[in-house]
């Protein structure tokens, strides 16, 4: 611990009598600046906590907000619509052969063929991307999310300064 002597007007009882008094309480110091930063850990250690736990439901809700929206998209769009478009090329399929209109028929079931090709890749499309949400989520809720809310160590403290005042000092 060093003094300033330039403070106190380089009265060398004056330095002494402040240094004494410091060397008196330094054990009180480190022991209140101990206990200070045990408290401050705990309290950070708490509201880290809390905030992870809001930062993990709020993580979760928006993996289950983003997997229904890849199930209606599965559900409602692009299938649905090309089932439909089958289905209708079936009629097309069954009405021509009243018809016997050979090409027109092979032409439609080469569309069922491609369209049931289109429709098995865009399932597939939609299991991956679950599935690369699946895995996203518990890379974040798992891992990142723990680290992200967690001390590394304790708090630390440390005293700015100390000011010893003497009576009799300058005002």
């Amino acid at each position: 611990m060093e003094l300033r002597s330039a403070a106190i007007g380089g009265d060398e009882k004056l330095c002494a009598r402040a240094r004494d008094i410091l060397d008196e309480v330094a054990p009180d110091l480190k022991r209140f600046l101990a206990d200070y930063a045990a408290k401050l850990t705990t309290n950070l250690k708490s509201q880290l906590e809390t905030t992870g736990v809001q930062a993990r439901r709020q993580e979760e809700e928006r993996y289950r907000s983003r997997q229904g929206e890849v199930s209606t998209l599965i559900a409602e769009n692009t299938l649905g619509k090309l089932e439909r478009e089958i289905d209708k090329l079936k009629v097309e399929r069954r009405q021509g052969l009243l018809f016997d209109e050979e090409a027109r028929v092979d032409a439609i079931d080469r569309s069922i063929e491609e369209k049931q090709v289109e429709i098995t890749r865009r399932t597939r499309h939609y299991e991956e991307v679950r599935v690369q949400l699946e895995r996203e989520r518990e890379r974040i809720v798992r891992y990142l999310l723990p680290r992200r809310h967690a001390m590394s160590a304790a708090a630390q403290v440390f005293p700015v300064t100390i000011e010893v005042r003497l009576p009799g000092g300058a005002p």
